[in-house]
């Protein structure tokens, strides 16, 4: 009988015993958690005395069920690996010019020679994708407008690819990523023609400011709250990213109960920034990690007392995954302005030093064509880098936490410093799950 899950994760004073397949969480002392130890150790083993009621408590908690196969999701994961990529979902990188000059901005968007996707290539991407959500037989198929850059300037190819999914043969649901930098036509396009969109907004004025300026150094909140603002008077449906340098983690409260006040986002997505220039990631500190987690737990207090929802990519105790991100696993048809086919949004066909092991396909003006061989070795790297996360009560929620963030940067070492942050943000949700509950 293989052996049940569990974590015994310190917490003040006492620990939190976790079964993560079950989505199972005790509060409990010491002999509470050697007790689950125990009983998970050998489950036929009754125990009598005073641990007898303990252990009535455990077993009406259901903490005493085996865990679901977690093989399944390995097998999952490998069988994609062979099988046709096949993805219903595209995600257009529509170019890499941009209206603002954000001083973390990882593609150094708008600063280097400008790309642009042409109309014929996000057409040929959109007619991959519908049919196979055909083939699939699938009720629709998705395009969510995004890129190294700001898509909107890419307006007539944006709105032509809109247009052109519409008429296909199944339902799309189109969505976007945008800074927000909108005309008051640009505005009512995107509320009539648009099913969602995720606006990247810092916070307040000051962060807005210092972090996200236009070229020549203004500020963008007013424009940005603007726009918000209209899609509030339309009752349109969207999120708030927002990026966090280590300046301002004192400030993120704030700067989250602002928005929390003044739009009306259903969801909002926190991440935090390390880079020390445009067009780069750095290394993440224990100390910085660890500042970014409680300012994140706050916040994500903050959001609950509004009633809306928060996400961090690297902690999400509700998920239970073997991967940080399905892209190269075929669910995403992810598309650069140079026809590339990448695994990650932030392939956004920037000149490197070195080869992105992350863009394993090319359009060839007939059919995107996959180097399979190339990819198997990109997921297989991904997945060699998690053996380190065997003992990690994380490692079926973050799965490995994010490509980008760690083995460029950490040169493959593993775990590194973000690890730290991301076990902090979980187990403080965990605890708050607890608590609502």
């Amino acid at each position: 009988m293989k052996k049940n899950e569990i974590y015994v994760i310190p917490f003040e004073d006492i620990f939190l015993i976790y079964r993560p397949l079950l989505h199972l969480a005790i509060p409990g002392n010491g002999a509470m958690a050697l007790l689950a130890m125990n009983v998970s150790e050998h489950p036929h083993t009754i125990p009598g005395g005073a641990e007898k009621e303990a252990y009535e408590f455990l077993r009406r908690s259901g903490f005493l069920r085996p865990d679901p196969d977690p093989q399944a999701l390995h097998a999952l994961r490998q069988d994609r690996t062979a099988m046709p990529f096949q993805p219903s979902a595209a995600a257009l990188l529509m170019t890499n010019r941009c209206s603002l000059r954000c001083i973390y901005c990882y593609a150094n968007g708008g600063a280097e020679e400008a790309l642009e996707m042409p109309s014929y290539l996000a057409e040929a991407a959109i007619d991959t994708v519908c049919a196979n959500a055909l083939a699939k037989k699938q009720q629709n198929f998705q395009v969510t407008f995004h890129g190294g850059g700001e898509p909107t300037l890419a307006w007539d190819v944006l709105t032509g690819a809109a247009a052109y999914a519409r008429k296909k043969e199944l339902p799309a649901e189109l969505a976007m990523v945008s800074n927000g930098i909108w005309s008051r036509n640009q505005l009512d396009w995107i509320t009539e023609n648009l099913d969602g969109v995720t606006v990247s907004m810092d916070g307040g004025g000051k962060t807005q400011d210092a972090q996200r300026p236009f070229p020549d150094g203004r500020g963008s909140f007013s424009r940005v709250m603007e726009s918000l603002a209209g899609l509030d008077r339309k009752s349109f449906p969207y999120g708030i990213r927002v990026t966090c340098m280590p300046e301002r983690f004192a400030d993120l409260a704030e700067d989250v109960r602002f928005l929390c006040r003044e739009t009306n986002f259903r969801v909002i997505q926190i991440e935090p920034a390390f880079n020390l220039e445009r067009g780069r990631h750095a290394r993440t500190s224990a100390a910085q990690g660890a500042q970014f987690a409680q300012a994140f737990l706050e916040a994500a207090d903050i959001v609950a007392d509004f009633g809306r929802q928060i996400h961090y990519s690297g902690a999400r105790p509700w998920l239970i995954s073997d991967a940080f991100c399905e892209a190269p696993l075929g669910q995403s048809l992810t598309v650069n302005p140079k026809g590339e086919v990448v695994g990650c949004y932030e392939c956004t066909g920037r000149l490197a030093e070195i080869e992105d092991p992350g863009v394993f396909g090319q359009w060839n003006g007939q059919e995107f064509v996959l180097d399979h061989e190339k990819r198997r070795r990109y997921m297989e790297m991904i997945q060699s880098r998690k053996d380190a996360c065997s003992d990690c009560f994380c490692r079926w929620h973050c799965a490995g936490d994010c490509y980008t963030r760690g083995l460029p940067v950490h040169d493959g070492a593993w775990p590194y410093a973000r690890c730290g942050m991301n076990r902090a943000i979980t187990k403080g949700l965990i605890v708050r799950g607890i608590c609502e509950q």
